[in-house]
């Protein structure tokens, strides 16, 4: 698995979710960056969102959702934090996230991804600080081989030193 099939593979993912897991992760996302501006909320979660407001706060800040459509049940607040609706297909950062996902291993708590990070760290070996998959471990040995073999002739040991790569490999593939 390569990383633009991961990458890919991520995208998918997120566009198939349906809008409440959107919220989630796009949720998850923003908390584990620190970027809670842009949270979204449910119409109907409104009392226990804001809980630690009074209800004059409530009305000063939510007080502009009643005269917009209700017909999207999600909203945020805009940069000067009056309250708007919102369509999460429109909201959510999906190249960003996948980045995100993808440049820390972290899956937002969504077990599909999570899953598929699991199956893409199964495959992949470290060498020297880089991450290699399998096949491209087997390309970077093969490079190694026709190396080693150009100075074969030189060298009187060649067929131990290929057998020693080749044990490495196994053990590799072992873990």
């Amino acid at each position: 698995m390569t990383i633009e099939f991961l990458e890919e593979r991520i995208k998918e993912i997120i566009e198939d979710m349906n809008e409440d897991e959107k919220v989630v992760l796009h949720n998850n996302y923003g908390d584990t960056v620190g970027y809670t501006d842009n949270k979204v909320y449910l119409y109907e979660k409104i009392d226990t969102d804001f809980i630690y407001y009074t209800p004059t706060q409530i009305i000063n800040m939510l007080g502009g959702l009643y005269n917009m459509s209700m017909s999207l049940k999600y909203w945020n607040f805009d940069g000067y934090e009056n309250a708007e609706v919102t369509d999460i297909n429109n909201l959510i950062d999906i190249d960003g996230i996948t980045k995100f996902i993808i440049d820390y291993d972290n899956s937002l708590e969504c077990t599909d991804i999570q899953e598929l990070l699991d199956l893409y760290n199964e495959n992949i070996c470290t060498i020297n600080g880089d991450g290699y998959n399998k096949d491209e471990l087997e390309e970077l040995l093969s490079e190694i081989f026709k190396k080693i073999s150009i100075y074969a002739e030189e060298i009187e040991r060649f067929d131990d030193i290929k057998q020693l790569l080749v044990d490495y490999l196994k053990e590799m593939e072992e873990l």
